[in-house]
């Protein structure tokens, strides 16, 4: 027998133009599907940065709001420091026995030898010398009276041969302000 050998049938033009429309909608198909994962891709990692550029942002604000509320703390301080100063004063003005009273304390607070000397404003003189017998009667002897305008108003320096007691009101804004954490140049602690 003879074999015959056929040729192998060449597909139709109208089925070569379907094929070829087949492979064109697959590689179409897959070409989006390579593109969505690609944009999806994409998308991951700019919201990756995104969020880590955020959570630096956030760590410097973080840090500068640090700052900003020691600035602010600093600040509160010197101005409560200042308010302190100015009701002191005032106190002084409204109500002078304030001066009498720290200098009491201030004698209670000192090692009284046979003589003590009282150092005020001339402004508290009066006012003092008023209370002098009571100031004596406390250290159970004279008490000089001195004055000096470096001295703020209420404020006084207890000076005995054993040592002095500091009792001026630029002292006691240097314990608020020690207090209040601030330290002599005016910086936070």
């Amino acid at each position: 027998m003879n074999r015959i050998m056929s040729e192998p049938k060449q597909p139709s033009m109208s089925e070569a133009l379907s094929e070829a429309q087949s492979i064109v909608e697959a590689a179409e198909n897959r070409a989006e599907e390579i593109a969505k994962a690609a944009e999806e891709k994409g998308y991951q990692a700019g919201l990756d940065i995104a969020r880590q550029e955020v959570a630096g942002v956030a760590v410097r604000m973080m840090e500068d709001s640090a700052g900003l509320e020691d600035e602010l703390a600093h600040k509160a301080a010197r101005l409560a420091l200042s308010i302190c100063a100015s009701i002191i004063g005032e106190h002084v003005k409204v109500a002078p026995e304030t001066a009498t009273r720290i200098a009491l304390k201030a004698l209670q607070g000192s090692i009284i030898g046979e003589s003590s000397t009282l150092v005020i404003n001339p402004s508290d003189r009066p006012e003092i010398e008023a209370h002098l017998s009571d100031l004596e009667q406390l250290t159970g002897g004279a008490v000089r009276i001195e004055t000096n305008k470096m001295i703020a108003a209420g404020g006084c320096m207890v000076k005995t041969e054993f040592g002095e007691v500091d009792a001026t009101v630029e002292s006691l804004l240097k314990v608020i302000a020690q207090r209040l954490g601030i330290q002599q140049n005016g910086n936070l602690k």
